[in-house]
């Protein structure tokens, strides 16, 4: 389909719902800031983007900015090869984000709740059957029962199980990070009840709980769920969306060992390398500093985000793993951030 300049979008959201874009200059000469910002916005989160002809500054700019290592982004000379290079930008597969299951996987056990309260109702009838077979002070058994009615309220009185987590992939030459994330509540008592749950993301993608209504409050940047629900009831949010990263971890192969260096400007939290199939902890760095690993480093023990790493990194050669901080609920969420290492050797300060 051909559009004019003009109504080409103004949001990156927009171009979501296109399998790729070709731009030539006189058109990249229409736009104006706002979908030009639009543009590049989508080719930083791995939108398929193929300019004809661009100047150079621009293409040099593009290609700065694109996300998944600018592997969809594509420059060509004249609209005549750039017919061939949209077939095949288009028939790329897609880099999708993890879904609500696999990103379910990093969140805890959501039987806690049940086995806690079978082995709370478990615990109430032995100690019953006890106190029926042994003597006892008249009223003991009416005593127990209203202790245990009143432990049972304290602890399934209302209020909710909450869990947040989110999965960020960015190349290491990345400027943009894309990421999916997944906040749970499973109630605890019956009745209304209001969910403080804060993302990434403003615009969740899927909401699933029954009665569950969303509020957005601007002014404090948080979203608030009002959720009518019976015990053990479970709402999920699921969401996407991009935001920017700096230089951080990178890595190198030569001959047989890999070097991690730091490159941001501070000192870097343990994190975890995938080489050869096999996952590593890389300890804290400095900027600057240097760690080396081989075929004799023993491997990092089994975690949940290792094995979301082993799936979503199996093709991808060298890859770094970084836990993230960010605000859920009060408190410090549960975010990793993948890395695959793009650049070459010849490129890369950590082999100096």
């Amino acid at each position: 389909m051909i559009v004019a300049a003009a109504d080409l979008p103004r949001t990156a959201a927009t171009y979501s719902h296109i399998a790729a874009i070709g731009i030539d200059r006189q058109a990249l000469a229409r736009l104006d800031e706002t979908q030009l910002r639009a543009l590049l916005e989508h080719a930083g989160v791995c939108g398929r983007v193929l300019l004809v002809d661009p100047p150079g500054r621009v293409a040099d700019l593009m290609r700065q900015r694109a996300g998944c290592g600018a592997r969809n982004f594509v420059a060509s000379r004249s609209w005549q090869e750039a017919r061939t290079a949209l077939v095949e930008l288009v028939g790329r597969s897609a880099d999708v984000l993890p879904d609500e299951r696999l990103l379910g996987s990093l969140l805890p056990d959501r039987g806690a709740d049940v086995r806690l309260m079978a082995v709370y109702l478990g615990g109430f009838l032995l100690i019953f059957l006890v106190l029926m077979r042994v003597r006892r002070p008249r009223g003991a058994h009416l005593a127990f029962s209203v202790l245990a009615t009143l432990v049972a309220g304290i602890l399934w009185s209302g209020g909710a199980r909450q869990g947040f987590v989110a999965w960020a992939e960015a190349a290491t030459t990345d400027r943009v990070a894309r990421y999916a994330s997944l906040e749970r509540a499973t109630a605890k008592g019956r009745g209304g009840q209001l969910l403080q749950m804060q993302s990434l993301d403003r615009s969740p993608m899927r909401i699933s709980g029954s009665n569950l209504v969303l509020h957005w409050n601007r002014v404090a940047a948080e979203r608030r769920f009002g959720w009518t629900t019976p015990v053990l009831q479970e709402a999920q949010v699921y969401a996407t969306g991009s935001f920017p990263v700096e230089p951080g971890l990178r890595a190198v192969e030569e001959e047989g060992v890999v070097t991690v260096c730091n490159r941001g400007g501070g000192p870097s939290r343990p994190a975890f390398l995938r080489w050869r199939g096999t996952n590593y902890a890389v300890p804290g760095l400095a900027p600057g500093a240097r760690w080396r690993v081989d075929e004799t480093t023993p491997a990092a023990p089994p975690a949940p985000q290792l094995q979301v790493l082993g799936r979503r990194a199996a093709n991808r050669g060298l890859t770094l793993l970084q836990p993230l901080t960010v605000p859920a609920n009060g408190a410090v969420g549960r975010a990793w951030l993948m890395r695959p290492e793009t650049a070459a050797v010849e490129a890369l300060p950590c082999s100096a």
